[in-house]
Formats: structure tokens, C-alpha cells, sequence
């Protein structure tokens, strides 16, 4: 884009367009990434990394709005996983979080862990999941989006069960949470 802007000049109304482009690009990378990891899921490379690191790293490529809080976990826990595929995970929690708040609101991202288990949960302060929904969003093709696939919750759960953790969701009052489990 910024080749474009310097090869043609600054007139808004033509980096006002080619802005339009950069999102409608960008959407439609995201949905060919999720059919693509629905289609064939990436192999696994486990590997020990720094959980926030991982989740800075993930909210740094989202460009979210400053309209957006994030809350990052405030203990450092290693995880054992596959950064690429765990990067999925969270791109599209935080990313339909975002939606669900209509780009206004809080994400918070907590973690615990014990012995056995880690526990990850992305929480969102938008109007939550519908109870006539909560059962078929890990469905595959079940979207509520009129741009979506419907394939980002159904790899977020074909990823996480590749770690051997699971993936559930619940709604309330105040926004939807997402729960991870990881094996540790």
C-alpha cells in the first residue's frame, strides 16, 4: 500500500480506497487460512514458550482498535505447543471477541496451572452467545457472520485437541468466555 500512496500521491480519496482493499485483503486471508485448517489440519511441533509472549506477539498482528482493552494473564506460565497453531487458537477467540463487542470493550486472558494441566480463558465484556447458539458454535459451517465460514471455532477445537486439551465456551451476563485446557 505504501508503494501505491508514494507511486501515486497522497489524495485521500484514493488512500481511503486502497485502505478498503487492505481490510477486504485481509478478510479473505483469514477465511482462506480457516478452510485451509479445516480442510487439513497443520502438523504439530511442540515446543515450551512463554504464554504471553505468544499472546503479545498474536495481538500485535491484529491491530486492534484503541477502542479494544486487552487484559494479559499477570503470571508468567510456560506452555508446551505448537506457537503457529496456538496463534490460530487466539487469533480467532480475540478476533470474534472483538466482533462480538463491536470493536468496543474489554478482552481479558487469563491463566492458571497445576501439576496436570494448564488452563487458558479468553473473556470478552460483549452480549454474549445466544443460548440457541452456545451448542452450535464449534459446528462446522454454523457462522452468525454474513462474511464469516464458520470454520474458525471448528479449528480452533481440531488445534487444541491436536495438543490433547480441549476447548469449551459459556455465555452470561457481561460477554462469553472461552476455556482452554492444555496437558501440561
Amino acid at each position: 500500500m505504501d508503494l501505491l500512496i508514494a507511486t501515486t500521491g497522497p489524495d485521500s480519496k484514493t488512500i481511503d480506497t486502497y485502505k478498503r482493499i487492505m481490510r477486504a485483503v485481509e478478510r479473505i486471508s483469514y477465511q482462506i487460512d480457516d478452510v485451509l485448517n479445516f480442510v487439513k489440519p497443520r502438523t504439530i511441533n511442540l515446543q515450551q514458550v512463554q504464554l504471553n509472549k505468544v499472546l503479545k506477539t498474536t495481538i500485535g498482528r491484529l491491530k486492534l482498535p484503541k477502542s479494544i482493552r486487552t487484559i494479559l494473564p499477570k503470571n508468567e506460565i510456560l506452555v508446551i505447543v505448537d506457537v503457529v497453531n496456538i496463534e490460530i487458537v487466539f487469533v480467532n477467540l480475540i478476533t470474534n471477541a472483538a466482533q462480538a463487542m463491536d470493536n468496543s470493550g474489554t478482552i481479558t486472558i487469563s491463566a492458571e496451572q497445576d501439576e496436570k494441566k494448564t488452563t487458558i480463558r479468553v473473556s470478552d465484556t460483549g452480549p454474549g452467545i445466544p443460548k440457541e447458539y452456545i451448542e452450535k458454535i464449534f459446528d462446522p459451517l454454523f457462522t452468525t457472520k454474513q462474511t464469516g465460514t464458520g470454520l474458525g471455532l471448528v479449528s480452533c477445537r481440531t488445534i487444541i485437541e491436536q495438543h490433547g486439551g480441549t476447548i469449551t465456551a459459556k455465555s452470561g451476563e457481561g460477554g462469553a468466555t472461552f476455556t482452554i485446557v492444555l496437558p501440561r
